[in-house]
């Protein structure tokens, strides 16, 4: 399981604070965009992902996978 820790609003996990990757925390400083994927409906999504600004400068995507129940972080180059 990746750490990462969220603002959690009436939904649950709402939006990305800070997260670990490659061993070193980061933290959120801008979200550049967010959204579902693989659905149609927002009440029911399948997956979200979130493009965010971290801390060090560098863009990342965070992506939560709901069939496998896991958030994958990849950095933008």
């Amino acid at each position: 399981m990746k750490k990462i820790n969220f603002y959690e609003g009436y939904k649950g996990e709402e939006i990305p604070r800070k997260f670990e990757y490659m061993g070193k925390e980061v933290i959120v400083k801008d979200i550049i965009s967010s959204g579902y994927m693989g659905s149609t409906d927002p009440e029911n999504p399948t997956d979200r992902f979130f493009e965010v600004r971290g801390d060090d400068e560098k863009i990342y995507r965070i992506f939560y996978i709901s069939n496998i129940e896991e958030w994958i972080i990849l950095e933008r180059t």
